[in-house]
Order: structure tokens, then sequence, then C-alpha cells
């Protein structure tokens, strides 16, 4: 795979440079660019607008943030994914192609793991939080039953924050059993 490839589970996604050149060497200069941005508080939306002879293909990309990098980071988005509606995604810009280029998958997954870093170092007061759901939804995390948890954690598909908390959980109670043989011994 070229470092202008990303893998992410059994598809790969193009860096929206790679697209960008693609599109250019194709088309040499008869092709129009246009990004323009929309601010509202942290709210940064890049909208781009490609042009390619007769066809238009506009996308747009929403981040929060007020650094410079925010504004790139949308602005890039964007681009990445009106090149893909103009035909350059990744498999070699075959039909079954993701739109999200390997930069927006990447930035996707950081702030997931980071999201779950939160989750896990607040887990203390977390726990205490009542489920609202299924037969436990009366219950908070701590006191909620392990075979449940493992059954939670082990879920495919439906809601991916309470998996993480039930996996969160497991572990949370796996620490806490250890320090106690540890203060056994």
């Amino acid at each position: 795979m070229s470092e202008n490839k990303v893998k992410f589970g059994n598809k790969e996604y193009l860096m929206v440079e790679a697209r960008l050149a693609a599109m250019v060497k194709d088309h040499k200069g008869n092709y129009s660019l246009v990004i323009s941005h929309e601010f509202e508080g942290k709210r940064v939306t890049a909208t781009c607008k490609l042009s390619i002879g007769e066809q238009v293909f506009i996308d747009s990309a929403t981040e929060y943030g007020t650094e410079r990098k925010t504004q790139e980071k949308a602005s890039t988005h964007a681009l990445g994914r009106a090149l893909s509606m103009a035909g350059y995604a990744g498999s070699e810009y075959g039909m079954e192609a993701p739109i999200a280029s390997a930069n927006e998958m990447q930035d996707f997954i950081r702030e997931e793991n980071n999201s779950t870093n939160q989750l896990a170092n607040n887990w203390e007061l977390e726990r205490m939080e009542i489920l609202g759901f299924g037969k436990h939804k009366d219950t908070s995390w701590e006191f909620v039953d392990y075979d449940y948890l493992e059954w939670l954690s082990g879920q495919e598909g439906g809601n991916q924050l309470n998996k993480e908390r039930a996996t969160i959980e497991i572990e949370y109670r796996a620490d806490m059993q250890e320090i106690d043989d540890g203060l056994e011994k």
C-alpha cells in the first residue's frame, strides 16, 4: 500500500492530496476549484465547489474549534468529499470506493480515541449514571451484573457509546479486584 492510501477495515482510503493530484493531472487546468467558509461561534463549515467541464460537484464539511487548523481540516475534508463525488475516491476510483478521505478517517479515529479516553478518565463519576435502557434501565453502571456487561460489550452495531461504557466498567472492576487482591496479601 502506498503512503497515499490508508486502510480502515476492509476499505482503502486515499489521501486528499493524492485525489487532487490525480484530478489535476487528468484535467490539466480545465477545472475550477473554490472553497468558501462559514463561521458561527466555534463552528466552521467549509464548502467546496469543483467544476470540471460542465459538471459541478459540491460538498461540505463542518468542524468545531477556534484554531486555524480547524479551518484547514474542514477545507481538506470538503475538498476530499467533492473529489469523491467527481469520481476521485479510493480503490483506484472504483464505484465501491468510500467518499471519506484517509485524512477524514484518521481525524475520525483520533476523535473517537480521545472520546473513549475522556470517558475512561472520568469513569469514577460516569459509572454512577443510570443506564436508561434494557432490563437494567433503572440501574447505574456500577450495579449492572457482569454477564449483562459482557453481553453488551460484545454487541455488533447498536449504541457504540454504551458498548464502550460496558467495556470500561468490566475493565474498572478487574482493576479494582487486582487492587483488593493486592491489599489482602
